[in-house]
C-alpha cells in the first residue's frame, strides 16, 4: 500500500525537480568534515573504553552509552533498512551500501554533540563523504529513533540520486520519521506532535517562500521549526490524498 502511494506521488515529485533546487542534504562544510574525521579517528584505537561499537554487514554503530545501547540501535537500523528495501523504495546493497558500512555515531549528551553539529538548529545530520556515509546523532535510544529514521531517509534519497526541492526532501524525511516497526509489521504516517505544535504557535511561511527555499532557514530556530512542519504537512497531504 505504501509503495502504491509513493508511486502516486512520483509524478508530483518529478514536477518539482529543477536544476536550481538540487537535493543535497550532505553537509558541505569542509571544517565540519575535518572535525568529524579527526574526532572519529581514535574510535577504532585498541583499548579504547569510551565508545562501544556494534557492527553488522551494513552498519558500524558507535555509542557513548554502552554496548547494549549500541546493539539495540544496530538492531533497529537493520529493521529500518529492511523496511526501505521491502517496500521497494531502496535498492539494497547496490545503493544503500555502495560506499561500504554506514557509520552511525551517538553521543552521550547534547554538549558533546554540539562540538560537531554543522549549525545550531541541527539536531542530527547525515554526511556523505567521498568513501563513507555517516549518521550523527546527539544520543541513541528509542526516543531518538524518529530522528535516526529522518536522517536515514536522507541517505536513502541520496542513494537514489534524486534531485528535489529542499521542502520536499525534508518533508519526505519527516514523513519517514513516523515509521513504526514491530514484530507484527511496519506502519507509517500519522501525527508529528512537535510539528503540529510549531504550526499552532507560530506564523506560517508563505507558500511561495516554502516552495522556493534553498535551505531549511537555519538562521532562526522558530522559522526552522515552521519550515520542517510545513514541509511535513504538505508532503503528508500529497502522499495520502
Amino acid at each position: 500500500e505504501l509503495a502504491i502511494r509513493m508511486n502516486r506521488s512520483a509524478a508530483f515529485m518529478d514536477t518539482w525537480i529543477t536544476h536550481r533546487a538540487c537535493y543535497r542534504l550532505v553537509v558541505r562544510l569542509g571544517a565540519a568534515t575535518v572535525l568529524l574525521l579527526l574526532y572519529l579517528a581514535p574510535l577504532s584505537a585498541a583499548g579504547s573504553t569510551r565508545w562501544a561499537v556494534a557492527r553488522s554487514s551494513h552498519f558500524e554503530v558507535y555509542s557513548e552509552s554502552g554496548e547494549n545501547n549500541a546493539q539495540a540501535t544496530l538492531f533497529w537500523l537493520e529493521r529500518l533498512r529492511s523496511f526501505f528495501i521491502g517496500t521497494g523504495i531502496a535498492n539494497g546493497d547496490s545503493g544503500l551500501n555502495s560506499r561500504g558500512l554506514v557509520r552511525v555515531i551517538g553521543f552521550n549528551s547534547q554538549q558533546e554533540y554540539a562540538t560537531l553539529r554543522p549549525n545550531p538548529s541541527a539536531d542530527a545530520f547525515f554526511l556523505a563523504g567521498e568513501d563513507r556515509e555517516y549518521l550523527v546523532l546527539s544520543q541513541f535510544g528509542s526516543p531518538q529513533f524518529a530522528v535516526a529514521a529522518h536522517e536515514y531517509a536522507h541517505l536513502v534519497l541520496h542513494s537514489l540520486g534524486l534531485r528535489m526541492p529542499v521542502w520536499l526532501s525534508e518533508g519526505l524525511a519527516e514523513f519517514f520519521s513516523t515509521v513504526r516497526i514491530t514484530d507484527l509489521g511496519c506502519f507509517i504516517g500519522g501525527d508529528l506532535s512537535t510539528r503540529k505544535l510549531a504550526l499552532r504557535q507560530n506564523a506560517w511561511l508563505p507558500i511561495e517562500t516554502l516552495l522556493s527555499a534553498d535551505s531549511p532557514m537555519r538562521g532562526d530556530r522558530k522559522q526552522t521549526d515552521v519550515f520542517y512542519a510545513e514541509s511535513w504537512a504538505l508532503t503528508d497531504m500529497l502522499i495520502f490524498s
